[in-house]
């Protein structure tokens, strides 16, 4: 076995300075030592049997094939390779006793055995040559091998290995192993490392039988990978990377290459690794030691960590000097500081007190464990932003009022001036002393002195304020003079600020759990009757009464959420239950939409009439005193009611039809309400008869039993009647907003009992004379009441856009004939911009009566430009 060995492997032993060095496969050098140990001199075999042919080892195939002459003119056919490949090929095994059947079974368990011990496992074999040959090819050892044996080679991890392991998982880094050895023998040296759970593997045949997507499934789970050749280890790389991962890829056979190349950082052994892996690794281990690689993640996220803190202590700085300046300018007030002064800022505080930061050392817990590191983690995180606005309101409030006290005190600009420039350099000062620690609390004396290099900068910037101060040639220089020590002592009370603020930022981080515990405790405690009496009934009454205000307000601002647009198509197909292919019957877009709108009110948060008739919507209503909450589902009920309308008498009969369709009358008359009413129609469950009826029609419609009438001249007077309502709406929007001063003579307004009234639309506005004209009135509009007219307005809009993406659906062809469909489409363009979110500053206007809402005049805007788009769309209609 041994002799068969050494002529099927291509390594070398070599002794030098009384040592071995192996060169060659690892595996095959490990195979000489054997025959060595065996008593078989492998130069001395070499030189008995000359190789006349021979096949590579390949990672398809996983064997090796050599041919070998003897002095004899005896050839010698030995094999070695992986189990899974040689065993299947032979038909017997060597034993004492001779020549045997192989049983197949019993040499796989032995495998077994030894993969599950950690080894690599090889076997030997050969196969007599009885006649002469001069070349080799697979077919030659297709079969009839003899089993000689098999080797178990142990290559058992470092100690330190696992240790490595653990700190890169513990630092967010998933350790995988991906090799070409056994499975079984994957798993087992995996388990020693803690890689995987010692049972989990995938083979690269299974590799092969897996699509992207089931392989980026089971790269989530699985940790261990068996017998992979080098384009498995590219697949699995790249497909990580695509997953957003950085990969960074250890190896160092030539095999690992490709997989090296690919990964975003190539790491291969120095001593054992290939000059192929070498050439496309980015970073060569020198010492084959796994751990220097850990080493090297602590360094780097040491850097990054330090970096940061730079970044961290620096920004707010220049940002506080910024807004300082703005804020100065603003308000019309005198500089803080003069440019000068900001450019020694900046000099003492980025060159000695920031550079100090580099020379951190590392936190516990940070730099590996506990810091997971994002793959495309960003300097400018939530956190930074947090913190930049933090810190900045701080420094700009500190400096501000030492700049103004100054001031105010009698001292001159020049004293002003340096208080302030002092008191942002120790505020830094005192935020340096902070911002070095990222979580633990800086005030310990441990972590105030354990950077030496801090202290010495802080000493020289000290020095530096004092001359800045004190020395002539520096005051004529910055403009500058001296100050008291009674102003000393407030720049340092106030310079600490930031440092107390910040500690408590981080404590409560330190502490969130305990925080919440104790937060939670407190406000189970509120609801102690005991808390209560020793509180006594005025406390306990002002207790109940926030809790009622902040749940009021709660419930308020959910039943206000609007519904998002929905695909007006889509929607249809699902609510008649129609297939992907499967033809819409003409009118069912636009009655699924109707139904879709109408069931909107009733899946709306706080239900249908809940907003007015039950708690705690009445009590809302009367606390607030507001005569319609729910203006959002007026709008939209109106247009509800307005669509059904038009669908009861011009879309769903004919001409010479005298009969409406029973579940469109039933639906008109349970949708019908009045604009003067504060409630919609009486109750919900005829509000739910009216959907039902509808929902009735639709079905019946996809099934044909009922008709729809796709015409031009039912689509214009719908149209018609739109007009006129975006119009009203436009109006009243205009009519609700601020102060408006208006002469009582060709007034295009009535004014009855104290109210004014625009175009039908009542807005309740208080109507004032004007002091200094009697023929001119102020009108002073309520708040609320310009949000009802708003929000009603925005009810209707979004009905009518849904409506009107139906109406192109259905009405399709007789928009194209009319030359009408992209008219149409503009509208719905022009009606989404009423459905964005609009900011509105309270601006007190006038003599103080009123405000400006500029989102209503927004809104009106934009209703008037879709109508006068609808105006041309009619026009189409009726000439196209």
């Amino acid at each position: 076995m041994a002799q068969a060995a050494v002529l099927a492997s291509d390594a070398r032993l070599l002794e030098q300075d009384g040592e071995w060095l192996a060169r060659g496969d690892t595996l095959e050098a490990a195979l000489l030592v054997m025959a060595h140990k065996c008593g078989v001199d492998p130069a001395q075999i070499r030189e008995k049997f000359v190789r006349q042919a021979s096949i590579p080892f390949n990672r398809t195939y996983r064997y090796m094939a050599t041919l070998s002459n003897a002095a004899d003119h005896r050839q010698y056919l030995s094999v070695k390779g992986a189990p899974e490949s040689l065993l299947p090929r032979c038909s017997h095994v060597l034993t004492d006793q001779g020549l045997e059947p192989i049983e197949i079974a019993v040499w796989e368990e032995k495998v077994r055995k030894l993969a599950e011990r950690g080894m690599q496992t090889l076997v030997i074999a050969s196969k007599p040559v009885n006649q002469l040959m001069t070349s080799l090819a697979h077919e030659d050892v297709s079969y009839g091998l003899t089993l000689l044996g098999i080797v178990g080679i142990s290559d058992p991890p470092r100690e330190e290995a696992a240790e490595a392991v653990k700190l890169c998982q513990q630092a967010g880094i998933r350790v995988k192993m991906i090799t070409g050895d056994h499975a079984q023998t994957a798993c087992a040296l995996a388990k020693r490392v803690g890689i995987g759970d010692g049972e989990t593997v995938l083979t690269g045949a299974e590799l092969d039988e897996m699509d992207e997507a089931t392989l980026v499934e089971q790269l989530r789970e699985v940790e261990v990978f068996a017998r992979t050749s080098p384009e498995q280890k590219l697949r699995l790389v790249k497909i990580l990377q695509t997953q957003g991962e950085r990969v960074a890829m250890v190896g160092g056979g030539l095999n690992d290459a490709p997989a090296l190349k690919q990964a975003d950082v190539g790491v291969a052994m120095g001593i054992r690794g290939t000059e192929a892996a070498r050439q496309s690794a980015e970073i060569v281990l020198i010492q084959d030691h796994f751990p220097s690689l850990v080493d090297a993640i602590r360094e780097g996220r040491l850097l990054y960590q330090n970096f940061y803190k730079i970044v961290q202590f620096m920004l707010p700085s220049n940002g506080s000097q910024a807004v300082a300046v703005m804020v100065a300018v603003l308000f019309g007030l005198a500089l803080p500081f003069t440019p000068a002064q900001v450019l020694w800022v900046n000099l003492v505080t980025a060159g000695i007190l920031g550079l100090t930061l580099a020379f951190e050392k590392a936190e516990p817990d940070t730099t590996l464990r506990g810091f997971a590191f994002k793959p495309v983690q960003s300097l400018f995180s939530g956190f930074l932003l947090w913190r930049l606005l933090l810190v900045s309101a701080v420094l700009l409030v500190s400096v501000l009022s030492i700049f103004m006290w100054e001031l105010h005190r009698g001292e001159t600009l020049e004293a002003a001036h340096t208080a302030a420039i002092n008191t942002l350099v120790i505020a830094q000062i005192f935020y340096l002393l902070s911002v070095r620690h990222s979580v633990a609390p800086s005030w310990r004396l441990a972590n105030l002195f354990d950077n030496r290099w801090v202290w010495m900068a802080i000493g020289g910037v000290l020095l530096l304020q004092v001359l800045f101060t004190y020395w002539t040639p520096f005051n004529t220089l910055f403009g500058t003079s001296a100050i008291d020590f009674y102003a000393w002592s407030w720049i340092l009370l106030v310079g600490s600020l930031v440092f107390i603020i910040v500690e408590f930022e981080k404590a409560m981080q330190r502490n969130t759990k305990g925080w919440a515990q104790s937060v939670l405790k407190r406000a189970v405690d509120y609801f102690n009757p005991r808390v209560w009496k020793e509180k006594g009934l005025r406390w306990t009454l002002q207790f109940f009464a926030v809790l009622f205000l902040l749940g009021q307000l709660t419930l308020l601002f959910l039943w206000s959420r609007e519904p998002d647009t929905f695909n007006v198509e889509a929607t249809a197909r699902e609510m008649v239950q129609a297939q992907a292919g499967e033809t819409l019957r003409p009118g069912v877009v636009t009655t699924a939409t109707l139904a879709r709108i109408s069931q909107t009110l009733l899946d709306k948060p706080g239900g249908y009439t809940s907003n007015d008739m039950f708690l705690p919507g009445m009590v809302i209503e009367d606390m607030l005193v507001v005569p319609d909450i729910p203006n959002w589902e007026m709008g939209v009920l109106t247009q509800v009611r307005d669509t059904t309308l038009a669908m009861r008498d011009d879309l769903s009969r004919s001409q010479s039809q005298s009969s409406a369709d029973p579940d469109l009358i039933t639906a008109q008359i349970r949708f019908n309400t009045d604009s003067q009413l504060w409630l919609f129609p009486p109750a919900e469950t005829q509000y739910r008869e009216g959907v039902e009826s509808l929902e009735n029609y639709l079905q019946r419609l996809q099934n044909g039993q009922a008709q729809f009438y796709a015409r031009a001249d039912s689509l214009n007077n719908w149209l018609n009647k739109v007009q006129r309502q975006m119009g009203s709406l436009s109006i009243a929007l205009s009519a609700s907003v601020g102060v408006r001063q208006i002469s009582q003579e060709g007034a295009k307004t009535s004014i009855q009992d104290g109210s004014i009234q625009a175009t039908g639309v009542e807005l309740g506005s208080e109507v004032i004379t004007a002091e200094d004209d009697p023929s001119v009135v102020i009108i002073k509009t309520p708040r609320l009441k310009v949000d009802d007219v708003f929000y009603q307005a925005r009810g209707q809009t979004w009905a009518l856009l849904h409506m009107l993406k139906a109406i192109e659906v259905d009405f399709e062809d007789i928009l194209r004939q009319k030359n009408a469909l992209l008219s149409l489409r503009q509208i719905i363009n022009k009606l989404e911009d009423t459905q964005k979110d609009v900011w509105s500053p309270i601006i007190l206007n006038g003599s103080g009566y009123s405000f400006v809402a500029n989102h209503s005049l927004v809104l009106a805007s934009q209703i008037s430009r879709a109508n006068a788009a609808l105006i041309d769309l009619g026009t189409l209609m009726r000439e196209g």
